[in-house]
């Protein structure tokens, strides 16, 4: 018994023993990595700040990235575009499959790509949007429905998901439209188009769980020397602008920033979004619901703070 006991410890600091050495390098895991992009997306990707993390006890290994095509443009350090490749780290060193976010980015530019067209048409050419599409899926948790994301791999994936399985997945939806134009008192017109856009949006099945923001900018912002050159053409940098900012009187942008030039904007939640994102002034019957039906639910606020 005692020379079995043996044999297993010793078999036992062996596989130990093989683990440590088998340890990849650096450069082993970058090479993964690299490989799994390019096999995925056929095109090189850069792979910054490789490291360990840990998730609950979970490690893996991590990297940001985004395509070599991305250098030198001004997707290449801007946010919205973020990304990351991961291996979880098994048992004795073992790793696991490869798998990335990079899916999310194409789910972004095939929403933006889907909803421009029709965002043009109604609010007009000089228009950036930007499009923020997230799946996901109902899980019971400790008895109760909890919604948790998907990775998902373009934006059809998500529409074919919410259409076939309706009760089990759903789509959130934030959307910001910035709309450069001259100095001008259209205020109906706006609500008009804003309106129009939203009904657009119902028939798309993309309301449900919908947070819509309009901006109209004064469109010589678009002359300006702070951007000229670095975001006159790349206006989806304009970062997210919640209203508690809008006292900075600024738009922040990758390369610089825009004073002065908001003329108006509109915020549009609809009731199931309402409900999640301030739930105890919703459930106290605090906050003004409307469902967009006509015209005059559409509110548009001056930048001094000002209901038009």
């Amino acid at each position: 018994m005692k020379n079995i006991i043996k044999i297993l410890l010793m078999l036992v600091i062996l596989l130990f023993s093989s683990v440590a050495c088998g340890k990849p390098s650096e450069e082993e895991i970058r090479s993964l990595m690299e490989n799994h992009l390019l096999e995925k997306y056929g095109e090189p990707f850069e792979i910054c700040n490789l490291g360990i993390r840990d998730a609950n006890g979970q490690k893996y290994y991590t990297a940001q990235i985004y395509p070599k095509s991305f250098e030198g443009t001004g997707k290449e350090y801007d946010k919205y575009y973020d990304a990351t490749v991961n291996i979880d780290i098994l048992s004795f060193g073992k790793l696991d499959k490869v798998g990335d976010t990079y899916g999310d980015v194409i789910t972004k530019e095939e929403a933006e790509k889907y909803l421009l067209p029709k965002a043009k048409e109604i609010f007009g050419e000089k228009i950036r949007i930007m499009v923020i599409p997230e799946l996901e899926e109902k899980e019971k948790r400790e008895n109760r429905d909890a919604w948790i994301g998907w990775v998902t791999p373009n934006f059809q994936f998500i529409r074919d998901k919410i259409k076939n399985d309706p009760d089990n997945f759903r789509l959130k939806l934030d959307l910001y439209i910035y709309i450069f134009d001259k100095i001008d008192n259209e205020k109906e017109e706006r609500r008009q188009q804003i309106f129009d856009f939203i009904q657009y949006l119902k028939k798309e099945k993309l309301f449900k769980y919908l947070m819509l923001d309009v901006l109209i900018i004064n469109e010589e912002v678009l002359e300006s020397k702070e951007i000229v050159g670095k975001t006159k053409n790349k206006l989806r940098n304009i970062n997210t602008i919640q209203t508690n900012d809008l006292t900075d009187e600024t738009i922040y942008t990758k390369d610089g920033f825009i004073k002065n030039n908001i003329q108006f904007y509109s915020r549009i939640y609809s009731e199931n979004n309402l409900k999640e994102v301030f739930t105890s002034a919703y459930e106290l019957g605090e906050i003004k619901l409307s469902h967009y039906e006509k015209i005059s639910d559409i509110e548009l606020i001056s930048f001094t703070g000002e209901n038009k």
